[in-house]
């Protein structure tokens, strides 16, 4: 976790921690501990889907700017980083866009 968020990990762990930390002890062993060292893939590659499950989300900003920085801690480029937003963003308003002619159309039929 370290490598991915330098000292904010140990800030971040002691505030949940001061809260619930049996809350704290999960949110760091499940992802870190299990999810993060699969030997699938690399924690390059592990930060730039969060980047991009946080990009579409629309409401976790917070989260977002955790892994973006986190991206970067684990190898990313600033580039990479703006370009998996920016995927992220158009294929969403694709999507959307596709999904609401799809539904209208019906009603014509």
């Amino acid at each position: 976790m370290r490598s991915h968020f330098g000292d904010a990990a140990d800030n971040w762990i002691a505030a949940i921690g001061d809260i619930y930390p049996e809350f704290a002890k999960v949110n760091v062993e499940f992802p870190f501990a299990e999810l993060y060292r699969r030997d699938i893939r690399d924690d390059k590659t592990s930060e730039l889907c969060a980047v991009a499950d946080l990009t579409v989300q629309g409401f976790a900003l917070p989260e977002l700017k955790v892994h973006v920085k986190g991206a970067l801690n684990t190898g990313s480029s600033r580039e990479e980083i703006l370009e998996i937003v920016h995927s992220d963003d158009c294929l969403l308003r694709l999507s959307c866009r596709y999904e609401c002619t799809a539904g209208r159309q019906g009603g014509f039929r």
